[in-house]
């Protein structure tokens, strides 16, 4: 390896989680994820593709937040009824759906932007920025019964990217201060924020599966890339360390451009956290072992970077080859090159089995099913991009010109008859229902992943 200043040295069982601080990712919108409710200022949004029943409802087609019982979802509408001003709807509603007893509104969030819902251990924690340019975040905590705000507070920041730890206890956050960027834990109990000392200036972070332990790619005040590990297996805010438990201090390495594209890969099996960095040129992945403090290099890998469920392949990509996947063997860290039928592909891995589902990033085109045990692919009747997709074991649910359901264990593809268009899919665990939203009308429906019956239809009305 390239020059890597050791601080700490320890061994540590750690499990798999995809987290980050930065921004989204190809995780698909479902439990556990970032909670991203506010759309409205997608780039490409376009107001006449977004207009419903006159009053420009489905304003950026948000959207939806999952809990072990309901799904929230962001009602807007503005006076004008013909979504001529996207940025300033009249009203801004966080609404509830449950699949036995319907919508019910939670609260009315206008004038935040940003807007995320997350389920921690202590209720319901809504966040939003105030006004279009940030500078306060603000914070409900609502009980996770009867969805009431127990309290609420606003914070001098402005977070990006939301992640919870695996206890549900904290919530990672990037909060941008007038001094710059610093890495935040968010508590739920008390609504208030934390920084984690020494991890400031520009970071990317994941929680593990198992353990309260963050993952950190840090660039701080001297200009110098670490790679950190924080514990925060701990209750109390006073109980929070003041340091990470492992600094690894590597003075020639740079994040990787392209600002999402850094993403911290973990080994489900916990023997690895994987860093993508740059060298000058020239990228690569740090394997961190988690068993020895040591650090090993594959070369020529880009981010964003996943573990397969078996976590014996890391997949990545390659800025300077459009039309290939990179594969790690995380036992040799043998790099593979695997060509695709597209340029720039975006992949989903699933929760179960060795397959990927890969599509184009930028010019749609047919969805490809890759395996990487057989190293054979499998191009599907289905044009598309990931963009909407929800996972449910080895089943990719997809919109793409209409609702689909790819199974890459038996490369079957099934297309889901409906009498709307639906614009996002969330896979709903606690029920075993997907929610489906109607892209052109407030309506929702819940429907059975199994035989695609449509189990409910609500249409939320303000």
């Amino acid at each position: 390896m390239r020059n890597a200043v050791l601080t700490t040295v320890f061994g540590i069982n750690l499990a798999f989680t995809l987290a980050c601080v930065a921004g989204a990712s190809l995780s698909g919108n479902q439990a556990g994820g970032d909670g991203w409710l506010d759309h409205e200022l997608h780039p490409f949004s376009e107001p006449d593709d977004l207009v419903g029943d006159g009053r420009c409802d489905w304003l950026g087609r948000p959207y939806a937040a999952v809990s072990s019982d309901h799904v929230f979802t962001l009602l807007t509408s503005d006076d004008q009824g013909d979504c001529s001003w996207l940025t300033e709807p009249r009203t801004k509603v966080v609404w509830a759906v449950h699949p036995e007893t319907g919508p019910r509104p939670v609260l009315d969030v206008t004038g935040l932007y940003d807007v995320r819902l997350l389920d921690t251990a202590e209720g319901m924690l809504l966040m939003g920025e105030e006004g279009d340019e940030g500078g306060t975040e603000s914070l409900f905590r609502l009980d996770p019964q009867t969805l009431d705000v127990e309290a609420s507070s606003a914070v001098d920041a402005r977070y990006w990217g939301t992640r919870t730890s695996p206890s549900r206890r904290w919530v990672a956050v990037g909060a941008n201060l007038p001094g710059g960027i610093e890495l935040h834990l968010v508590d739920p109990r008390g609504l208030g924020s934390v920084a984690l000392a020494g991890a400031g200036g520009w970071a990317e972070a994941q929680w593990t599966a198992e353990q309260d332990v963050l993952s950190v790619m840090q660039v701080g005040a001297d200009g110098v890339l670490h790679l950190q590990l924080w514990d925060l297996t701990v209750d109390a805010v006073e109980a929070l360390p003041d340091a990470p438990m492992l600094d690894i201090a590597v003075p020639d390495a740079r994040p990787q451009p392209l600002f999402a594209y850094s993403w911290i890969g973990t080994d489900p099996k916990g023997r690895y956290v994987a860093f993508p960095v740059a060298f000058g040129a020239d990228s690569a992945v740090l394997f961190l072992d988690l068993d020895t403090g040591q650090v090993h290099e594959a070369a020529g890998v880009d981010g964003p970077v996943r573990f397969t469920p078996d976590g014996r392949t890391l997949v990545g990509w390659d800025l300077d080859e459009p039309s290939a996947l990179k594969l790690v063997d995380t036992e040799t860290l043998e790099v593979r090159t695997v060509k695709v039928p597209m340029e720039m592909p975006e992949f989903v891995v699933p929760d179960e089995g060795s397959e990927l589902l890969v599509s184009s990033a930028w010019s749609g085109g047919p969805l490809v099913i890759y395996d990487i045990d057989h190293d054979a692919s499998v191009v599907l009747p289905v044009q598309g991009s990931l963009t909407t997709h929800t996972v449910r074991g080895s089943e990719v649910w997809v919109v793409a010109d209409g609702l689909v359901d790819v199974d890459l264990e038996s490369a079957e593809v099934r297309r889901v008859s409906l009498p709307f268009t639906p614009g996002h899919v969330v896979w709903s665990p606690g029920p075993d229902l997907l929610f489906v939203d109607d892209a052109t009308r407030p309506e929702v429906h819940f429907i059975d992943p199994d035989d695609g019956y449509v189990y409910a239809t609500y249409t939320i009305v303000p």
